[in-house]
C-alpha cells in the first residue's frame, strides 16, 4: 500500500501510513470502477486498488488522503519563513513531473470562483484564512467528508467531492511516481458535491452540487490547471450523473434531464468566459411522481432506468424528440440495473441477491395503467414512500438480522461482477457458478471500540456484543467471542467496555451489567460472574493483579468506582468496595503501581492506594487532583501522571512528590499557531505522540512541546491509539477503520542520546515551565551611619558600655532629620517644615 507521508523537518520522527483494514464506502457514489482499478472511500481518503483480471486478486493499493496538508517546513506562516524565501529564490525552480505529466513537486493549483481564477498557493483560500465573520477557531472544527469519487476513462486521474464546510473537488495524478498530494483543488460549490463524473476522452470533469447549491458544472482539466467550460442551474433532488458521449444524463425525485455537451476539439483554444450548459427536461406523463433511482447504457442511443416503485423505463437519446418507453417488469424487486454487452444480459440487485435477464426478453409494456403511480401498489414491489411504514416493516428494520442490500453493481471482466453493498462489502460475483467472493469488508459492523488488555492484545468490539482479536501478523481479526446482551422495550442495550486476561473475559452493558466467563469447575468456558454493577453504562474496565487477589475495577456514568475481587486461584469474584468520590461522569481509569487513577468530568482526578493489610484488601483515597477544566484522556507512567484537560492543554504531576505540578505544555498547531486539543496521547522515548480533535496525529517533542510532524488519515474522531512497538502504531477512527502506523526516524540513536543529556540536565537544574512566575529571592541592604554623628547628637549617651565605636550602627538622613526635629520641639523654636512626617516616639 501507499504511504502517507507526514509533513515534518528532514530527519524528524513521522507516521508513514502502513495498511488500512476496512472501508467506509456505503453508498454506491463512494466505489468506482475502471477497468482494473477500484476506487473506494476508507475513513479520511480514498484507496485505489489494482486487481488481477483473471484471479481476482488484489495486486497492489495506494492511498489518498483529503486531508493533508499540502506544506511542508517551507510554509510561510512558519518561524522562519523569512529564510525559506530567501531558500526559495537560491534554489533550481525546475517542475519535476512525473509518468503522466503532472507536477510532483509543487503546491497544487486552487481555482476558485465562477470566472476559473487560479492560484499557485492553496493557502490563498484555506479555510483558516476566510473571513466570513466567524473565529478562526470555530472555522477550522466544521468538517469535510468524501461524498463521491470518481476514475477517468485513460486511468490517469482520481478525483474526489467532498461535502461540509467549504467543500473542494480534488484531482490526483494516478501514475506510478506520482505524490500523494493532489494536483488541482476547486472551490466552487458551497455546501457539497453530489456527484464526479469524467467525459469519455478524460479531458473534463463534471461536478453537480447539493439541491442547495443547485449547479451543474463542467471543467476542462489540463495538466497543472481547471477551467470552468460551462454551467447551469440544476436544483432538484439528483441520484445518478451518466455522461454518455456528448450527453449528461441527470436522474432523480420527478425529475430525468438530458444535457447536450458537444466537446471541442483538442486544437481549439481555451474558452475565456464559461458558457451555458444546454439541457432538456424528459416528459414524464404519469410517471410525475416517481423516483429515478439508477439506469445503465444499452447502445449508442438508449438508457435503462429503474424507479423506486419497480418500474423498468428505457430513454431514447435523441435530443431533439426525447421519449421515455415503459418495458414490462420482471417478476422480482430490483433497484439498480447493469447492461452486461458481451453477455447480452441485464444484472439486477434484487436485496442482497443479483439476478439477470436477456437483453433479447426487454418488451415494451402494452398496458398504459402499468406504469405506477403513489397511489397504486404492484404486486411483488413496496407500497409507495409516501405511505407510512407498516409495523412489520418497522420490525423488520430493527432486526439486526436484515439482509444487506446491494446497492451498486460493475462489470469487471468477461466473468465476474463486482458490487457495494450498504454494509461496506466488496465482492465479486462469478456469472457463471453464481459464488460470491469477498475482496474488502469493514472492520466490523456497528464499531464499539478497541482495548489493550492487561496481556497485550488488542481487541476491538461491535456494540452488538461482538468482539474480535487483532492479529500481528496482516493485521487480520480472529472472533474471541460473542456477548449475549439483555434488552427491553425501551431502550437499545449495546456492549460499551470489554477486559480481558487470560481465559477470563469482562465485559460491561449499557444497562450497567458486569458479566465475568472464564473456565468452569468441568472445565468449559462458561459465565462465572454476573452482577448489576452500575445504574448506567459501564465506560471502561481495568483488570490488575496486586499479590494473590486479581482485581476488576469498573467506572460509569453513575460516578461510581466499583472494586470486585476474587483470589487468583478459585476465580470466585464479589464486590469489595464502592467509592462515591466524584460528582460527574467517571471518563478514563488505570492501574499503575499498585494505584488507580480516575478522571472524572467534575475536573477532579482521584487516585486510590491498594494495599494488604492482616492478607486482606485496603483501598483509601491517596489524593484528589483539581484541574481547571474536564481532563480528556490521562496516562501515568514512570513517576509522572500525564492529563490532557479540555483548556487545551497538558499537566504533568510528579507522583514521587505528592503529586506536585511539574510542568505544562500548550501543544500548538505550527500553521496557524493556535492550541491543540488533546483526546489521547502516547508517550514514547522522549516523543509524544498525540491524536487531536481535528483528526490528526502529531508528534511533539515531549520536554519542550515542539512539533515534530503531523500526518492525517482519519474521517472521524480517533477512539483509540495503541503502540504494539517501539516502531508500530495502530490508530482507529468512529468509523470503523484501522490504521497501521510506522514510525520513521533516522536520528533515532542521537535523539535519544540527546534526551539521556537532556534528562541530566533536567535532574540537575529542573525544566523551567513556561508558564511559571519568575523566581526571586530579594534581601533589603541597611546602610551605616557616621560615629562622628552618634557621638555629637546622643551627647554622653552614646558612651554607654553596649555602644562601642566599632559597633555603633549609623544612622540614616532621614533618622538624623527627625531627631533633630523632636530636639527642636523640646526646646520650643519653631522649625522649618520637615521633608517626611514627624512620627511620635
Amino acid at each position: 500500500m501507499g504511504e502517507l507521508t507526514c509533513l515534518g523537518s528532514s530527519g524528524g520522527p513521522q507516521l508513514a501510513l502502513d495498511e488500512i483494514v476496512g472501508n467506509s464506502a456505503k453508498n454506491p457514489r463512494q466505489f468506482h470502477l475502471q477497468d482494473d482499478l477500484i476506487a473506494y472511500t476508507a475513513s479520511g481518503g480514498v484507496i485505489v486498488s489494482e486487481i488481477n483480471t483473471k484471479t481476482g486478486q488484489i495486486v497492489s493499493q495506494r492511498f489518498f488522503c483529503a486531508n493533508s496538508s499540502y506544506h511542508g517546513s517551507n510554509s510561510t506562516s512558519s518561524a522562519n519563513a523569512y529564510l525559506n524565501m530567501a531558500f526559495d529564490i537560491a534554489e533550481d525552480t525546475e517542475v519535476i513531473k512525473d509518468q503522466y505529466g503532472y507536477p510532483v513537486n509543487s503546491d497544487p493549483t486552487v481555482v476558485t470562483g465562477a470566472s476559473g481564477s487560479t492560484y499557485g498557493d492553496p493557502e490563498f483560500f484555506s479555510p483558516g484564512n476566510e473571513n466570513d465573520g466567524a473565529s478562526p477557531s470555530k472555522l477550522k472544527d466544521r468538517v469535510r467528508s468524501i461524498h463521491c469519487i470518481t476514475i477517468s476513462p485513460n486511468k490517469r486521474l482520481l478525483a474526489i467531492g467532498e461535502s461540509g464546510y467549504q467543500p473542494r473537488i480534488l484531482i490526483y495524478s494516478l501514475a506510478p511516481d506520482s505524490s500523494k498530494n493532489p494536483i488541482i483543488l476547486i472551490y466552487e460549490h458551497s455546501f457539497g458535491i453530489n456527484s464526479v463524473s469524467f467525459s469519455p476522452d478524460s479531458r473534463y470533469l463534471c461536478s453537480l452540487g447539493f439541491i442547495n447549491d443547485g449547479f451543474i458544472n463542467v471543467w476542462k482539466v489540463n495538466l497543472t490547471s481547471a477551467s470552468l467550460h460551462s454551467s447551469n442551474k440544476c436544483s432538484a433532488p439528483i441520484n445518478l450523473v451518466i455522461w454518455h458521449e456528448n450527453f449528461i444524463i441527470t436522474m432523480g425525485l420527478r425529475l430525468i434531464k438530458v444535457w447536450k455537451f458537444d466537446i471541442p476539439d483538442q486544437d481549439s483554444s481555451a474558452v475565456s468566459k464559461p458558457s451555458v450548459l444546454k439541457g432538456k427536461n424528459v416528459l414524464l406523463g404519469n410517471l410525475i411522481n416517481s423516483n429515478f433511482i439508477h439506469g445503465s447504457i444499452l447502445n449508442s442511443d438508449e438508457l435503462l432506468i429503474t424507479t423506486s416503485t419497480n418500474n423498468l423505463l428505457l430513454l431514447k437519446l435523441n435530443y431533439e424528440s426525447l421519449s421515455l418507453i415503459t418495458l414490462d417488469t420482471p417478476q422480482f424487486t430490483f433497484s439498480t440495473v447493469l447492461v452486461d454487452y458481451g453477455s447480452e444480459i441485464i444484472w439486477f440487485s434484487s436485496e442482497d441477491q443479483i439476478k439477470s435477464l436477456p437483453i433479447s426478453n426487454l418488451r415494451a409494456s402494452d398496458r398504459a395503467s402499468d406504469i405506477s403511480s403513489p397511489g397504486v401498489t404492484r404486486r411483488n414491489q413496496s407500497s409507495d414512500t409516501f405511505k407510512s411504514p407498516s409495523k412489520d416493516s418497522l420490525e423488520r428494520i430493527k432486526s439486526k438480522d436484515q439482509p444487506e442490500q446491494i446497492v451498486k453493481i460493475l462489470n469487471f471482466t468477461n466473468s465476474f461482477l463486482i458490487y457495494l453493498t450498504d454494509q461496506g462489502i466488496i465482492a465479486l460475483y462469478d456469472k457463471e457458478k453464481n459464488q460470491n467472493k469477498k475482496l474488502i469488508e469493514p472492520l466490523m459492523q456497528n464499531f464499539g471500540g478497541i482495548k489493550q488488555c492487561d496481556s497485550g492484545k488488542v481487541l476491538i468490539f461491535s456494540k452488538n456484543g461482538e468482539i474480535r482479536s487483532i492479529e500481528d501478523k496482516e493485521n487480520t481479526t480472529a472472533l474471541e467471542a460473542t456477548v449475549s446482551l439483555p434488552n427491553n422495550d425501551l431502550i437499545q442495550n449495546s456492549l460499551t467496555a470489554i477486559e480481558q486476561h487470560g481465559d477470563l473475559l469482562i465485559s460491561g452493558d449499557k444497562y450497567g451489567n458486569l458479566n465475568i466467563t472464564g473456565p468452569s469447575a468441568n472445565g468449559m468456558t462458561s459465565l462465572i460472574y454476573q452482577t448489576k454493577a452500575h445504574s448506567s453504562n459501564i465506560n471502561e474496565i481495568v483488570y490488575f493483579q496486586v499479590d494473590k487477589f486479581q482485581i476488576i475495577t469498573t467506572i460509569s456514568r453513575d460516578r461510581m468506582i466499583q472494586f470486585f475481587y476474587s483470589k487468583i486461584e478459585d476465580n470466585k469474584f464479589d464486590i469489595l468496595q464502592t467509592i462515591p468520590v466524584h460528582n460527574g461522569n467517571l471518563l478514563k481509569v488505570q492501574y499503575h503501581e499498585n494505584r488507580i487513577y480516575v478522571c472524572s468530568s467534575d475536573r477532579t482526578v482521584s487516585i486510590h492506594k491498594i494495599e494488604i493489610e492482616d492478607e486482606e484488601l485496603r483501598i483509601t483515597q491517596d489524593k484528589l487532583i483539581t484541574t481547571k477544566t474536564t481532563p480528556l484522556a490521562m496516562k501515568a507512567t514512570g513517576d509522572e501522571l500525564i492529563v490532557s484537560t479540555n483548556e487545551k492543554s497538558i499537566s504533568v504531576y510528579q507522583i514521587s512528590e505528592s503529586y506536585a505540578l511539574k510542568r505544562t505544555l500548550k501543544l500548538l498547531n505550527d500553521k496557524t499557531n493556535e492550541s491543540l486539543l488533546v483526546e489521547d496521547f502516547i508517550v514514547l522515548k522522549n516523543m509524544l505522540i498525540v491524536s487531536c480533535s481535528d483528526k490528526s496525529l502529531r508528534i511533539f517533542n515531549y520536554a519542550t512541546g515542539k512539533q515534530l510532524s503531523v500526518t492525517w488519515g482519519h474521517l472521524e474522531s480517533i477512539m483509540g491509539l495503541i503502540l504494539r512497538s517501539n516502531n508500530e502504531l495502530i490508530s482507529i477512527g468512529a468509523e470503523g477503520c484501522l490504521l497501521k502506523w510506522q514510525l520513521q526516524d533516522s536520528q533515532i540513536n542521537e535523539t535519544k542520546n540527546e534526551e539521556k543529556i537532556l534528562a541530566n540536565e533536567t535532574r540537575e537544574e529542573d525544566i523551567v515551565p513556561i508558564y511559571t512566575k519568575v523566581t526571586r529571592k530579594i534581601i533589603p541592604i541597611i546602610a551605616k551611619p557616621k560615629i562622628n554623628d552618634i557621638k555629637s547628637l546622643l551627647k554622653g549617651d552614646c558612651e554607654d558600655e553596649r555602644s562601642s565605636p566599632s559597633s555603633s550602627p549609623r544612622l540614616t538622613a532621614a533618622t538624623l532629620r527627625r531627631m533633630e526635629s523632636r530636639k527642636s520641639m523640646d526646646s520650643g523654636v519653631p522649625t522649618r517644615k520637615s521633608v517626611s512626617p514627624v512620627r511620635p516616639l
